[in-house]
């Protein structure tokens, strides 16, 4: 990982925050905002592995990552790369669970669309009880926390949909990330495009669509 110092600051922030909200009793928000192209899955990577280290004497965790489209795999795929080093974490999707729970560290990947679609399996009760519902239950009944993991949360969060799941889930602390999230209701916690813009992870003609201001056109 490149140590931009707009990721690191946002990381520390992230872990910082997420620790502290594990430790009270009610259910916590954080709204991590972050332009497109500045990284936010690896940020959000790193920050995952930290966090598992700083509780791991203190907190069994669970994590469940839900995307739209196909993005579920894509970040998938880009966590498994990250975390090849540490191994410290699992990336998993619905039909890799074993004995209907969530073992420790592992990471659910879904997509919402799955969970819109008529007649699926894993969001009603079945006869062999593999659903959503009784995964939740059987990894909270291990005693672990579940931190969940909205990305691109703006479009979904505030879904109906997404309120169903969130009642099923009912994580101990939920991560919306969005580059343009439709209201910061939880603790915001901001990547400023110019600080960006400033390390070259975003050129500044780019920057025109983020506002339409002059100065950051290419001459």
């Amino acid at each position: 990982m490149k140590q931009l110092i707009y990721q690191q600051k946002a990381i520390a922030k992230i872990v910082n925050h997420s620790v502290d909200f594990l430790n009270e009793s009610d259910p916590q928000t954080i709204i991590f905002q972050a332009p497109t192209g500045s990284g936010k899955t690896t940020m959000m990577a790193e920050s995952m592995i930290r966090i598992v280290k700083e509780l791991h004497s203190k907190e069994s965790l669970s994590f469940i990552w839900i995307s739209v489209n196909n993005l579920h795999r894509q970040s998938s795929e880009s966590l498994e790369f990250h975390f090849e080093n540490d191994r410290l974490l699992e990336c998993v999707e619905a039909r890799d669970i074993v004995g209907n729970v969530l073992d420790e560290n592992q990471i659910l990947f879904i997509n919402w669309q799955s969970l819109n679609r008529e007649g699926n399996l894993f969001m009603v009760e079945n006869e062999d009880d593999w659903n959503l519902s009784k995964i939740i239950s059987n990894t909270k009944d291990e005693g672990r926390k579940i931190i969940l993991i909205v990305d691109e949360s703006h479009h979904s969060a505030k879904t109906s949909k997404a309120k169903e799941v969130l009642s099923i889930i009912e994580p101990d602390l939920t991560i919306e990330m969005s580059a343009t999230p439709k209201d910061i209701s939880g603790l915001p916690i901001k990547v400023k495009i110019e600080d960006v813009v400033a390390e070259g992870m975003i050129k500044k003609e780019v920057k025109i669509n983020y506002g339409l201001r002059k100065d950051f056109v290419k001459n």
